[in-house]
């Protein structure tokens, strides 16, 4: 593992996707002077440009559409959002009260997954706010219907597809424990005790195959 340029000291960035075509980009939460901000980020420097203004929304997570390039994200107590990579302008797809971790769009282009907030992770709808103590739930998203999909254990914060369709998730406040790999159509799930010198994983972001980098963390192979 190697760090990627100086920390961004007050940026709270919760959200980290790479673009179809190679631009790695990260999004702000709420802990921050620019909460919803949108930066691109040098994936060989660290150097982060802001995209236009920050929208002030608390935007759990992002993703790009394997097929359109569209970036999506979530916002807490808005729902799913489509937002322009360009300008880091913001537009509302699918109201919700619900609040979630990450999301991740499958390789399909048309399902895409949530991990809900541990406050609504025994409820399908993410509007209820049950909190089971026990995991959190996965959920997909696709033809405008909600659906659960598994129920994972552990506290969970990030979330990415694998170029196989299974799925990488990143835990909080887990020392040693990097991820676990969960097939979205079995629930089967490996855990990978990875030493890191980080106990709380906001996002994980996965190469597209053609701008992998030789000994990167985003080329790691997972049986």
């Amino acid at each position: 593992f190697e760090n990627l340029g100086s920390p961004c000291m007050g940026c709270d960035i919760e959200g980290l996707d790479i673009s179809p075509t190679g631009e790695l980009f990260g999004s702000a939460g709420d802990n921050t002077d620019m909460p919803g901000a949108l930066y691109e980020i040098d994936m060989n420097t660290g150097d982060r440009q802001m995209i236009g203004q920050p929208s002030g929304l608390e935007i759990d997570g992002i993703s790009f559409n394997p097929m359109t390039g569209q970036l999506t994200g979530w916002a807490q107590d808005e729902g799913l959002l489509s937002i322009n990579s360009g300008t880091g302008t913001v537009t509302i797809g699918a109201p919700s009260k619900g609040e979630i971790e990450d999301l991740t769009w499958a390789n399909n282009g048309t399902t895409i997954y949530f991990v809900l907030n541990r406050d609504f992770s025994s409820n399908i709808n993410p509007d209820a706010s049950t909190d089971n103590g026990v995991g959190q739930k996965l959920l997909s998203y696709d033809s405008n219907v909600f659906q659960g999909v598994c129920d994972i254990a552990g506290e969970i914060e990030a979330l990415e597809v694998l170029q196989d369709g299974r799925l990488l998730v990143g835990y909080h406040d887990e020392s040693g424990q990097l991820a676990k790999v969960v097939d979205p159509e079995t629930c089967a799930s490996s855990v990978y005790n990875v030493p890191v010198p980080y106990t709380d994983i906001e996002g994980l972001a996965v190469c597209p195959p053609l701008y992998r980098r030789a000994g990167s963390v985003s080329s790691i192979t997972l049986p």
